[in-house]
């Protein structure tokens, strides 16, 4: 294969994360005339402006699909929902890492707020006052450790908007997929990713099956959790842990949120040389389907037998928050009558979209690298067009 080849096979597996922004609007009343959604349309644009301003990020037109969901107690309830997933990739918390600083997005947003800019931020500024003018070879060194910090920073944050982009049009498959699933006459909108959806009209094919097999899996841990919520709620208290969730869709959007730091913190902040490779992670996947299964196998791993590997695993749960937590408490009565249905839908859907969790980059020194030619390993950097895509180039 050669680099141009690969770039545009990253292109296209980047595609569903980029194409377009889903603006998901309430629809007005049948009895609303058009400036109504003109307005709502407007409003929904300032709002996604607000947020590249906040970001550093300058786009004249905002790539978009619109995607309306009529003003009833169901459409409501469909809209929050989706919104509530897709805000699991705008946490303020998110830390961009660089080798000037560190800083988070409710950070970021606030220096930018003050029309200082990308360029001008503290971070930078401070770093830049540190510079050695005595030493012209440090000078220099650290002259370009400074550039370098500044193409971290700008291609986490456009990472950052294509991530929150794709969790937009999760949110939509997810809300669908969850009223379908309650009641299967449900019509409030088209499937988004049928032949007459949202998705599947701005999204490519690849894309559209990605979003499925993700859905899928998150749609079944989510059941799981309500069918299981009583026996989390024992082990819990067996533990003199007290719940601080007021439902089982809050603590389902707690541990998104919480693998969402998890998924940033070993890429976009791994500021380190080494990196989890994509085999790494597949096993490291492996590993976790067995332990769900209850599965047994012959000889070692790595050198570890499967007592090794299932106490190594187990204390690793114990320490990864509220995913760890649920899973812990699910697995021996998952086993079992009547919440086993549940426990082997899950067990499915993980196995039918293990690559959902493989991160198509290889992340080192804060910024995504892929394989360009044979086994080199090669920067990506990302650009903004005129036409508002973030599209990405070889560094």
């Amino acid at each position: 294969m050669t680099s141009e080849e690969a770039l545009s096979q990253l292109e296209a597996r980047l595609a569903h994360k980029n194409h377009v922004d889903i603006a998901l609007l309430l629809s007005p009343t049948p009895q609303a005339d058009f400036m109504q959604a003109g307005s709502a349309v407007e409003q929904w644009l300032e709002e996604v402006q607000s947020e590249d301003r906040a970001m550093g990020i300058e786009r004249r037109w905002i790539p978009r699909a619109y995607a309306w969901i009529p003003n009833t107690p169901q459409g409501q309830a469909f809209y929050q929902l989706a919104q509530a997933i897709a805000a699991t990739a705008k946490q303020d918390s998110l830390k961009f890492k660089t080798y000037a600083g560190d800083l988070t997005l409710s950070t970021l947003e606030e220096e930018l707020a003050s029309g200082c800019g990308l360029q001008g931020l503290k971070l930078f500024s401070s770093f830049a006052r540190r510079i050695n003018s005595h030493d012209p070879k440090l000078q220099e060194s650290e002259q370009q450790r400074l550039e370098k910090a500044r193409d971290q920073l700008f291609t986490q944050i456009c990472y950052l908007k294509t991530i929150q982009s794709y969790w937009q049009a999760k949110g939509l498959l997810f809300a669908y997929q969850y009223f379908k699933e309650q009641d299967s006459s449900f019509n409030l909108i088209p499937n988004p990713v049928g032949d007459e959806g949202v998705l599947s009209d701005h999204f490519p094919k690849t894309a559209v099956n990605n979003l499925i097999a993700d859905v899928a899996i998150e749609l079944s841990f989510y059941q799981l959790i309500c069918d299981g919520q009583q026996e989390i709620d024992r082990r819990l208290r067996q533990q003199n842990l007290a719940n601080p969730f007021t439902s089982s869709l809050n603590l389902f959007l707690q541990i998104l949120r919480e693998q969402f730091q998890t998924f940033w913190q070993l890429g976009p902040l791994n500021l380190e040389a080494k990196f989890l490779n994509r085999a790494q992670q597949r096993e490291n996947l492996r590993v976790r389907l067995h332990w769900l299964r209850g599965n047994s196998w012959d000889g070692k791993r790595n050198g570890e037998n499967q007592q090794e590997i299932t106490e190594k695993y187990e204390r690793f749960l114990q320490k990864h928050g509220w995913d760890g937590r649920v899973l812990l408490a699910l697995r021996e009565p998952g086993q079992k009558s009547p919440l086993n249905p549940s426990w082997k839908r899950y067990i499915k859907a993980m196995t039918a979209g293990l690559e959902q969790y493989v991160d198509e980059f290889q992340w080192r020194d804060g910024l995504p690298c892929k394989t360009r030619r044979t086994s080199k390993i090669q920067p990506i950097q990302a650009e903004i067009t005129e036409s508002g895509h973030i599209q990405w180039f070889w560094a």
